[in-house]
């Protein structure tokens, strides 16, 4: 599974953002941990280093679902507000 995140990542030439959100929710799925994504607010483009902090974080977030919950889901929300963005990935393991 973690193989499979790492490829996907490192097969990305541009670097990663909230724009691969949903790539990282389908590998992850296809490997055996269900990720649904669901977004609240208007989504912006955010500044570059913002918005690979916040991919990382929700990759880290969703890896850790993998290795340590005893799940078979999880939900990640990216919650765009006037002058936030909110992050929080849930499961129930």
């Amino acid at each position: 599974m973690l193989v499979a995140l790492r490829v996907a990542d490192e097969a990305s030439v541009l670097p990663a953002g909230l724009g691969d959100v949903d790539r990282l929710a389908a590998t992850t799925t296809a490997a055996g941990v269900r990720v649904d994504v669901r977004r609240c607010g208007a989504p912006r483009q955010l500044p570059p280093d913002i918005d690979l902090s916040a991919f990382r974080i929700v990759q880290e977030s969703v890896t850790n679902v993998v290795r340590h919950a005893g799940t078979s889901a999880c939900r990640v929300t990216l919650d765009y507000r006037d002058d936030e963005l909110v992050l929080e990935v849930t499961d129930d393991g």
